[in-house]
């Protein structure tokens, strides 16, 4: 029987399918403890980005601050054309408008800035990111099997490893031979 509960949060829902899934590596011993450990600290990590972006959504600015900025940068703007009228005398008038407008901007763009997430016309289009950047994103990466390392890493070509002289090629094989010791002088030198 399938699950029909609907979740709005796709971040949690995700995090739960991916939690599950190294779960299930995990109880088939498909994967070594090592891995596993990377694997749910990345989760943990991602969980914890969840965490304070949805600590950012939540949390409202108090009422009263929002009020008294407003307040205040009314009775700042009113008594601006007083403060500057002896330096600038009728260039008061235009220059109050603009210091005006760009300290309500200012106000303005920091109200907007307090939620980004949403519908609105200033907020973050998180719905063409999710569907469009990470969709694509997701099936670039798995639209090929990954590399296996011993294509990459243990093949002839690569074979200056832990040399400073570009005439000694060494393969990864005869390193190997060599054995540790070897390979710590190697990089010691």
């Amino acid at each position: 029987m399938i699950n029909s509960t609907v979740s709005h949060n796709l971040p949690l829902e995700l995090s739960l399918y991916l939690s599950s899934y190294i779960s299930a590596l995990q109880i088939r011993k498909a994967i070594d403890v090592p891995t596993i450990n990377t694997m749910i600290a990345a989760l943990n990590q991602l969980v914890d980005a969840l965490t304070g972006l949805e600590r950012i959504l939540t949390t409202p600015i108090p009422f009263s601050y929002s009020i008294h900025l407003w307040v205040v940068l009314i009775l700042y703007c009113l008594a601006l054309p007083i403060q500057i009228w002896y330096y600038l005398k009728w260039v008061t008038i235009p220059a109050t408008i603009i210091i005006t407008f760009i300290f309500f901007g200012f106000l303005v763009a920091g109200e907007e800035i307090e939620n980004p997430f949403g519908y609105d016309k200033n907020d973050l289009n998180l719905d063409h990111f999710t569907s469009n950047i990470i969709r694509n994103e997701l099936r670039a990466i798995t639209a090929s099997p990954p590399p296996d390392p011993a294509h990459w890493a243990f093949v002839p070509e690569n074979d200056l490893l832990f040399t400073m002289n570009t005439n000694e090629r060494i393969s990864p094989d005869e390193w190997l031979q060599r054995g540790f010791k070897q390979m710590q002088r190697a990089l010691h030198s």
